[in-house]
């Protein structure tokens, strides 16, 4: 039987304390540290991420914006009653810079290709006239925005400008000689942004477009979707 001694009890009591010592003296702050930073770390990420979101600011912010869109046009001529002349289709370019949260300038330039006309004569002949327009608005826009982080966003807009009428005919499919007038034009109209980011919005909007003087038969109603962009 083995018999161990008081002094080598001691001893290894000894170096099991010095080991202890070490490990909580070098190992655990170590391991402190380290979990200290990935914490630290975690913290800016974080931080970071919610530093960049989008809020109801950069939604609503001052600044120029362009907008391109596809649009139609129902005719409405003759003073709202209505005519032989068929609708048209065109696109709609625009610019503008808002001022505050709930006002904006906007120019608008918008292409109507053919209201057009067809018959046939008693005879047979084939007559077919087309109207061309080029409508050019300095708008106001009051805007309203809500939601969440004010993401959509309606409007109510109105304005004055000109309107440009190209008229074209053809008997038997040749071109016989048109004209063409510009007379000054209102345009009211409304519209829905939807902020798709706080740059790039997706339009919905609707006008009314009342040419005066010798256009004052070309009213026409406007609507169309697009995309707008935000500097």
């Amino acid at each position: 039987m083995k018999v161990f001694s008081l002094a080598a009890i001691r001893t290894q009591a000894a170096v099991c304390v010095a080991a202890l010592t070490t490990v909580v003296v070098t190992v655990l702050p170590g391991l402190a540290q380290t979990r200290a930073e990935a914490q630290t770390s975690a913290e800016a990420q974080t931080s970071a991420e919610y530093t960049t979101r989008p809020t109801k600011a950069d939604y609503t912010r001052p600044g120029p914006y362009l907008g391109l869109g596809a649009s139609g046009g129902l005719e409405k001529f003759n003073g709202g009653q209505g005519s032989a002349f068929g609708d048209s289709v065109g696109f709609t370019f625009r610019g503008g810079y808002r001022l505050t949260r709930n006002f904006a300038v906007e120019g608008l330039y918008e292409y109507m290709d053919d209201f057009g006309f067809s018959t046939t004569t008693f005879r047979g002949t084939r007559i077919h006239d087309d109207i061309h327009t080029h409508n050019f608005s300095l708008m106001g826009k009051a805007i309203l925005p809500f939601g969440y982080l004010d993401q959509i966003q309606p409007y109510l807009s109105g304005g004055v400008g000109f309107v440009n009428a190209n008229n074209t005919g053809e008997i038997r499919g040749e071109e016989v000689a048109g004209n063409s007038a510009t007379e000054f034009a209102g345009r009211v109209g409304a519209g829905i942004d939807l902020m798709v980011t706080p740059e790039l919005a997706v339009t919905v909007d609707g006008g009314y477009v009342l040419p005066t003087g010798n256009l004052s038969n070309l009213n026409y109603i406007s609507y169309g979707m697009g995309l707008r962009y935000a500097f």
